[in-house]
């Protein structure tokens, strides 16, 4: 539709960059927080097991899940701004 009304392609490829990224960035910060708290859980109810969560593994998952998110993002953002303008209005 962007493509119809005159949107650049880099315009295009940057909003679905941003879009991409910030599910992915808001997935691995629902993901880290789960496995806090399931970690917290499993200590309180369980004196056998400990768990320990360094900061090099929480920056690593952290920075995964923005990898992730910029190459399974960009892939679609450069078909879609490639794409002819009727050809985008014929898919949407």
């Amino acid at each position: 539709m962007r493509i119809a009304i005159g949107a650049q392609r880099s315009d295009i490829v940057a909003q679905f960059l941003i879009e991409a990224v910030l599910v992915c960035l808001t997935g691995g910060v629902i993901g880290i927080a789960g496995a806090l708290i399931g970690g917290q859980v499993v200590g309180y109810f369980s004196t056998d097991v400990q768990l320990s969560f360094s900061a090099t593994a929480i920056v690593v998952a952290f920075l995964s899940s923005t990898l992730i998110g910029i190459t399974f993002g960009y892939l679609p953002a450069r078909a879609a701004a490639r794409l002819d303008p009727v050809v985008a209005l014929n898919h949407a």
